[in-house]
């Protein structure tokens, strides 16, 4: 308990704006260094990051105690959870700053295409540099688009599109390291979910996977809509290049190796834990392959060089992260029936209530229905025994536990040959209780009638009615909500021949519907 409060406390001081040392920022395009904003947003970015990267080492601190103290296991979960927010949180404002810094360095660009003066640095600043590989694609990529040739070549509004989806992929790659992180969370959930023997344990660990499986749906979802727009717009601006630059052979080995990723992301769906994460990582090394190209064709050495070091770490990157499924487990307590002399229940200990499950499948068998509580003498030594006072007061017995029907079968032949006169099965399915017999009783006494729904034609033609005259005589006609209902058959062979007549006229489609209806009683 003490250290989960230490841990606690430690993340609401980062929530609270705890401030570390930062080296100086560098403006990322010459020119912006007198632009007070844009200065105070690079050094907001690079607090911002320190802040989340000190939250992510309190994280990983929690996930070592959720493995090693089993005892306050749930409160370390949903310190995980609650940090996971939080980090969720730094990431939004990094990037409502960014997409200003983003908006600061178009609207300059754009005001100095004319001259022609703008110069990008060719180095990255170290506040910058990032140890994650896929943040470092995002990173090295900007200093491409940020070129003159783009500058210059593309219409105001389309470099204005590029230097967005550039903006916005940071966005993507926050997303890919989250759903990561809570795949990698999901694993641990799910091992620990098979060990576990307690049942409120399980039901917390469950709780658990649920709210991240969700989570990983909605950033599933999230990748998806940014990068497609991001991809569209990127995909756009370097076939234009090539185009300006009159390298068909470039532009066909990039048609080329996009319409195998997307091939490959095809072949993907469905089999790994995000569609999304695929797609992303197998059309982005596609598309690096390109930015590479564009950056040696331009002279941009150390663009080059960075982009081919991220090419290469990209292709190591196992995405194709595997499902990670959790079958709800049900702590239902399952016992055969037995006989113990003397008998197991007594004054000392008596019978005991019989547990509702509210979710789950369990079969016992109903001894009885009594108005009074009855003694224990009665019941033969059988146990398990269970008792439940019903809505109207009385008393209800049951014994076993059973995970099939027909295990609950056999103990009822069982009963029966000890002398219960009339034991039956019963089942609770997620809470809800059912006599079998008296649902068999009830099905006994219901029967199947049929009658053929006619749709698709606003009238019965000449066609029909000689078909009904001839397979339906004497039936009713009625029409309900555009349909025409001819009913009733007593057999489901005399339907279904109308219903192929009928179908043979153009437009038409005629179904057979069975109908449950309640015999009448017979007559004494």
């Amino acid at each position: 308990m003490k250290r989960y409060s230490i841990l606690l406390l430690t993340i609401f001081a980062f929530a609270a704006g705890y401030v570390v040392a930062q080296p100086p920022v560098k403006a990322r395009i010459a020119g912006l260094e007198d632009n007070a904003e844009y200065m105070a947003l690079l050094s907001d970015g690079v607090r911002l990051q320190q802040q989340e990267d000190s939250v992510m080492r309190v994280i990983e601190q929690n996930r070592k105690l959720f493995a090693e103290d089993v005892e306050n296991r749930a409160k370390y979960g949903e310190a995980i959870l609650a940090l996971e927010e939080q980090v969720f949180s730094l990431r939004n404002r990094k990037g409502d700053i960014f997409s200003r810094i983003n908006t600061i360095e178009q609207d300059w660009l754009i005001e100095n295409m004319v001259s022609g003066e703008v110069v990008v640095s060719d180095q990255l600043p170290d506040e910058q540099a990032t140890d994650t590989i896929v943040e470092q694609a995002a990173v090295q990529a900007s200093r491409l688009v940020d070129d003159i040739h783009f500058v210059t070549a593309l219409d105001s509004l389309d470099y204005v599109a590029l230097q967005r989806a550039q903006n916005d992929e940071h966005k993507v790659i926050e997303y890919v390291n989250m759903l990561s992180e809570n795949h990698t969370a999901m694993e641990s959930i799910r091992v620990q979910y098979e060990q576990t023997q307690d049942a409120a344990e399980a039901s917390r660990l469950y709780s658990n996977y649920q709210v991240l499986k969700g989570l990983c749906s909605a950033l599933n979802d999230s990748i998806a809509t940014r990068w497609g727009t991001i991809f569209d717009a990127k995909s756009f601006a370097y076939n234009f290049m090539l185009e300006m630059e009159r390298r068909d052979d470039l532009l066909e080995e990039s048609e080329l190796a996009l319409s195998k990723a997307i091939q490959q992301s095809a072949s993907d769906r469905g089999r790994y834990a995000s569609d999304a994460m695929c797609n992303y990582f197998n059309t982005k090394k596609a598309m690096i392959g390109t930015e590479i190209e564009l950056a040696r064709i331009y002279g941009l050495g150390y663009v080059q060089d960075s982009l081919s070091k991220v090419a290469h770490h990209l292709a190591t990157i196992d995405y194709q992260l595997p499902k990670v499924e959790i079958e709800e487990r049900f702590f239902l307590a399952y016992e055969p029936i037995g006989v113990s002399s003397p008998s197991r229940y007594n004054s000392r200990k008596p019978i005991p209530e019989c547990e509702i499950y509210e979710r789950g499948t369990i079969y016992r068998i109903v001894l009885g229905t009594f108005s009074q509580q009855q003694p224990i003498s009665i019941f033969r030594g059988v146990y398990p025994l269970y008792r439940l006072k019903t809505e109207e007061g009385k008393y209800r017995y049951f014994a076993g536990g059973f995970a099939t029907e027909a295990e609950a079968d056999e103990a009822q032949i069982k009963l029966k040959n000890m002398g219960f006169r009339r034991p039956e099965v019963v089942v609770w399915q997620d809470g809800v209780y059912t006599n079998l017999a008296e649902a068999r009783e009830a099905a006994a006494d219901m029967t199947q009638v049929f009658r053929v729904e006619i749709s698709g034609v606003e009238q019965i033609d000449d066609q029909m009615r000689a078909a009904i005259d001839t397979l339906a005589v004497g039936k009713d006609i009625t029409r309900i909500n555009g349909r025409f209902m001819v009913m009733s058959f007593a057999e489901r062979a005399e339907a279904e021949q109308l219903a192929e007549a009928v179908s043979a006229v153009e437009g038409a489609t005629a179904e057979v519907v069975a109908i449950e209806v309640e015999m009448p009683a017979e007559e004494e």
